[in-house]
């Protein structure tokens, strides 16, 4: 039975992460319709994915309002990601497309701890933008893992430690070619601590956005 995938609302999807079932790891998928074969890449599951496997194989469609694929496993060989990742002294730096993100550096800081993205540019401009970790009880220490990168997209997990085990981890999903990053995060024990980001800075400290991480009890 083909796994089917339609855009029924009456919106187009550009460069969309669809999630499939387990059959379809660590091939390809068919469409039976057009005849395409589209690329299929396992990363780690991630809340939205439903699914109770450790991992998720998903897709990267762009679909016309009222389009359909009907997908069944195939077999092919993977194409190369058109993500490029590069170690830098500041931070892990993603290449995307038209933008790059440069993620928190590793290391142990003083508070506020850097947070999970340290900058971004467009189209090889200037690097703008700034975040910071807040509310933290005590010095912290990052650290960022890539965990899946392919002809889908790019996953990786920051995670900031602090104390005996206070543990902030934020997932990200960027699939290639977005605007847009998918984001989980998990705390482990109650605290304050929140993201701030300023995506003018240094020029401006506007806030643009600020998530939360927990909450104390009561």
């Amino acid at each position: 039975m083909a796994f089917v995938v339609s855009a029924d609302i009456g919106i187009a999807y550009e460069r969309h992460l669809v999630p499939l079932t387990p059959a379809f790891s660590g091939g390809a998928a068919l469409d039976q319709l057009s005849g395409r074969i589209l690329p299929v890449q396992t990363l780690p599951a991630l809340p939205f994915d439903r699914t109770s496997e450790a991992t998720a194989p998903v897709t990267l469609v762009d679909l016309k309002p009222g389009e359909r694929l009907d997908l069944v496993p195939a077999r092919g060989a993977a194409p190369a990601s058109p993500i490029r990742t590069g170690a830098a002294p500041d931070g892990l730096v993603i290449h995307n497309g038209r933008i790059s993100l440069r993620l928190a550096p590793d290391g142990l800081w003083n508070l506020p701890a850097p947070g999970p993205i340290a900058a971004f540019r467009l189209d090889g401009g200037p690097w703008t933008g700034e975040s910071h970790v807040v509310d933290l009880p005590f010095v912290a220490s990052t650290l960022t893992t890539v965990e899946s990168l392919g002809p889908c997209g790019i996953q990786w997990r920051t995670v900031w430690r602090w104390g005996c085990d206070g543990v902030f981890t934020f997932h990200a999903r960027w699939a290639a070619g977005a605007d847009t990053l998918q984001v989980v995060e998990e705390v482990t024990e109650s605290c304050e601590a929140w993201v701030e980001w300023f995506p003018l800075a240094p020029a401006a400290r506007a806030t643009a956005l600020v998530w939360g991480g927990g909450e104390r009890p009561g």
